[in-house]
């Protein structure tokens, strides 16, 4: 089983945050979600 990079990307911008799970998922990591801000994360 191949170990893959996860995570969660949290920014405010919707624009760079889509971009930013773009390049990660094309690279092979896997994101969870994508969130707009730290509280959304912390209840993620």
């Amino acid at each position: 089983m191949e170990d893959r990079v996860r995570g969660v990307i949290a920014e405010d911008s919707v624009l760079l945050r889509e971009g930013l799970t773009r390049l990660r998922t094309e690279r092979g990591h896997e994101v969870i979600a994508g969130v707009g801000d730290g509280d959304a994360l912390i209840k993620t």
